[in-house]
């Protein structure tokens, strides 16, 4: 066996590998919250928990999009550019190619988030919720596109503008929403200012997850990137094996001696 082999069939392993290893993770997490119990906000325990309810604040955030009363949010402006670049090579016998191409992407120009501690309440009472650390599914709050001589453009936007900038800027912001109903899975431990539990980012917990989206979806979702992984890492292994296998079977290269094959004329 030669590298031939040997480096497309590693390639496609260690991808195989990595896929494997997140598929495994997500199907892990698919099964812990199918099997963890849903508390009571009353009857909160030390230890992973899984709570459902709504967020409630006395003092809560105001998005900076779209105005709303929220606990959490995050946005960003992106601002579109295009191109057009021209280049110019010359080949070993001195003859110019002239290639053109036209690029665009989107490039951000500003962006922002801020958080703050909420309760979460049931119809048995509440328990507080330190969102700092958790893997947040927020909704969507605010989407919009549009040109400079929309106020919002330079409203909530920067100044200054990107190199090759098409003029158009694309505004996005999600966040959780005040009295939004929450599906939540964390590490409660006991409150340093009173005797009741809170629930917060701890670095040996399995899982700390804050959802606008019920706990059905979360679970398909897991389950769903579990079988897409897992998929993807079954086709790089075949995928590399396959490939190593088309490359020692490839005839090898032919000398040209003369212009003609080596073949002894």
């Amino acid at each position: 066996m030669t590298s031939n082999f040997w480096v497309p069939t590693a390639i496609g392993g260690a991808l195989s590998l990595i896929f494997l290893a997140v598929s495994l993770r997500a199907r892990r997490k698919q099964r812990l919250l199918r099997d963890l119990p849903t508390s009571k906000a009353s009857n909160v325990f030390i230890g992973l928990v899984e709570i459902k309810g709504t967020a409630e604040s006395a003092a809560p955030l105001t998005s900076f999009l779209a105005r709303q009363s929220c606990v959490q949010y995050a946005y960003r402006v992106e601002e579109h550019w295009s191109r057009t670049v021209t280049t110019t090579t010359t080949d070993s016998k001195g003859n110019s190619h002239t290639t053109t191409r036209h690029e665009s992407g989107w490039t951000t120009v500003a962006s922002g988030d801020e958080s703050t501690a909420f309760y979460l309440q049931d119809e048995t009472g509440y328990v507080l919720v330190r969102p700092d650390g958790a893997d947040l599914r927020p909704d969507t709050l605010f989407d919009a596109t549009v040109d400079r001589d929309d106020p919002l453009y330079y409203g909530k936007g920067p100044a200054m503008a990107v190199s090759n900038s098409d003029h158009r800027r694309r505004f996005v912001e999600t966040g959780v929403l005040l009295h939004a109903p929450l599906y939540i899975v964390g590490q409660a431990r006991e409150r340093t200012d009173l005797v009741a539990p809170e629930i917060a980012a701890s670095k040996g917990a399995e899982l700390f997850l804050i959802s606008t989206k019920p706990e059905e979806r979360v679970t398909s979702g897991f389950a769903a990137t579990s079988w897409v992984c897992w998929s993807l890492g079954l086709l790089c292994a075949v995928g590399g094996g396959l490939l190593g296998l088309h490359q020692i079977a490839a005839p090898p290269p032919r000398l040209i001696s003369g212009g003609l094959a080596a073949t002894g004329l």
